[in-house]
């Protein structure tokens, strides 16, 4: 497992093409909107997406026929953006910005935690992605239970509660 974090942790790395964890002000994951509020709106966007990934592959598996291909493609989409995520989060476009968002602080304060906690979901979403173009709907099913602590691994320490 420490060779799969590792790898993920360099295959991360090699996304932001920064030298830490986060995003550089250099980076910037809005296209066509570089201003802060597109950076968080595209950010946003980007998470809304893998949520409604993981629960469409989670409603093909209790479906009675479950459509391997749709997975297949939802689980790629999930493993090409995982490596994105750090590359979402250049400095300035957290809570300091005063605009609405629940990235924590922590994501820049705690740049090696934040780190490994996206490498942890690289490394299972691009396991699920592998296992799940085998097309072997029991070996999914088996490794899809992982994706959703994967994704908690960040929420639970990096992801502010949802205001009202």
């Amino acid at each position: 497992m420490m060779g799969i974090t590792v790898l993920a942790l360099a295959g991360v790395a090699a996304c932001n093409g920064a030298q830490s964890p986060v995003a550089s002000n250099e980076t910037d994951a809005v296209e066509g909107d570089d201003s802060v509020a597109g950076t968080i709106r595209t950010r946003q966007a980007h998470y809304k997406e893998m949520a409604r990934l993981s629960k469409a592959i989670g409603d093909q598996l209790k479906a009675r026929n479950p459509a391997v291909g749709e997975i297949q493609g939802n689980a790629r989409r999930l493993a090409d953006l995982a490596p994105q995520i750090l590359t979402w989060f250049p400095a300035g476009s957290g809570p300091e910005s005063g605009i609405r968002t629940r990235a924590r602080p922590e994501i820049w304060t705690d740049q090696e935690g934040f780190g490994e906690a996206a490498a942890r979901f690289v490394a299972t979403s691009q396991e699920f992605s592998t296992i799940a173009g085998g097309g072997d709907l029991d070996a999914i099913r088996t490794l899809q239970p992982d994706l959703g602590p994967a994704c908690r691994n960040c929420h639970d320490r990096f992801r502010a509660p949802e205001q009202e």
